[in-house]
């Protein structure tokens, strides 16, 4: 009867302790993944490679980075559109004062 309990007790146990087991091997993952920030260790020769770890987010941040604009660039509004919405007159408004006081500046430069 003792024989019997404590199979029971060591096959009950299997699903316990599997699920602590993926439960820190997620958490350790996920660690890994982000942190530490800098490279830890020694002997680096470039980016990621060396003798330590940096987190893989962290590592690749710069990649990804290039990628992202890549893939926003064509998407957002260009140059000539910001330009088409602007008004002529409310521009001229705003930016007299700025110019006289440039051009006087320059003036008394020169003379």
């Amino acid at each position: 009867q003792q024989d019997a309990f404590l199979l029971h007790m060591g096959l009950g146990s299997i699903p316990i302790v599997a699920m602590l087991f993926t439960w820190f091997h997620i958490w350790l993952a996920l660690q890994m993944m982000f942190l530490p920030v800098e490279f830890l260790g020694c002997c680096q020769i470039k980016p990621g490679i060396g003798i330590g770890w940096q987190g893989v987010v962290p590592r690749k941040s710069e990649k990804m980075a290039k990628i992202a604009c890549d893939k926003a660039l064509p998407h957002l509004m260009t140059v000539r559109m910001i330009i088409g919405r602007l008004e002529a007159d409310s521009m001229v408004n705003a930016m007299e004062p700025v110019m006289l006081d440039a051009c006087n500046r320059v003036e008394h430069r020169i003379a």
